[in-house]
C-alpha cells in the first residue's frame, strides 16, 4: 500500500527589497542609425564578459529572433546577467537589442535598452525575526546595499560608453558626468 504524504508547508516568509540603480531615469537607451548595427549583437556577449566580469555560462540568451525573409532584416535579442553580491542581494541586467538592416546595404538601426536593479530577499520565521532584520537592513546593511547600487551604476555607465565607442557614435554629456566638472 501507498504511503499518502502531506504537502509541504512553506513556514518561511520573506522581505523583498528592490532598488533600481539608475533611478531616477530607470534605463540607459541607446539610438543607432548607420553602418553595420548587427556588430552590436555580434559582439554583445563579449562587452558582457568584459566589463561585468562575469564567465559565459552565466550570460542567458532569453531570446534571438532574426527574421531572413525580405530584404531588410529584422532582429530582436535579449540577455540577462545576475551576478550574486552577497547571501542576501543579487543584481539583475537585461539587455534588449531590436533592429533592422538592409541585406544589400549594410545600412540600419538598432535601440538598445538596459534596465539594472537589485533585490535583497531576508526569510523570516516570526514577527521578531521580520523586526530584526529590518533593524539590521536599516542600522548595518543600508551602507552596503547603496555601495552595490553605485557598483553597478557605474558598470551601467561604462556599458553604454563602450557600446557608444564601439558604434562610433558621438559622445554625449550626460547627466553623470556632472561631477567631472
Amino acid at each position: 500500500m501507498l504511503k499518502k504524504t502531506r504537502p509541504l508547508i512553506e513556514t518561511e516568509k520573506k522581505i523583498y527589497m528592490q532598488d533600481f540603480v539608475l533611478a531616477p531615469d530607470e534605463k540607459i537607451l541607446i539610438v543607432f542609425k548607420g553602418k553595420n548595427p548587427f556588430k552590436m549583437v555580434e559582439t554583445m556577449k563579449f562587452n558582457i564578459k568584459r566589463i561585468y566580469q562575469v564567465p559565459g555560462k552565466d550570460i542567458k540568451t532569453l531570446h534571438f529572433k532574426w527574421d531572413n525573409t525580405a530584404q531588410v532584416r529584422d532582429f530582436f535579442a535579449k540577455w540577462i546577467i545576475t551576478p550574486k553580491k552577497d547571501k542576501w542581494t543579487k543584481a539583475w541586467i537585461p539587455f534588449i537589442i531590436q533592429g533592422t538592416v538592409d541585406s544589400k546595404t549594410n545600412l540600419g538601426d538598432f535601440t538598445f535598452i538596459m534596465f539594472p536593479w537589485i533585490t535583497t530577499i531576508y526569510t523570516y520565521a516570526n514577527s521578531l525575526q521580520k523586526a530584526l532584520w529590518w533593524l539590521y537592513n536599516r542600522y548595518f546593511y543600508y551602507e552596503q546595499r547603496r555601495n552595490y547600487i553605485e557598483e553597478e551604476r557605474k558598470l551601467a555607465f561604462q556599458f553604454r560608453d563602450a557600446i557608444i565607442e564601439q558604434m562610433g557614435m558621438k559622445r554625449r554629456i550626460y547627466n553623470e558626468d556632472r561631477e567631472l566638472f
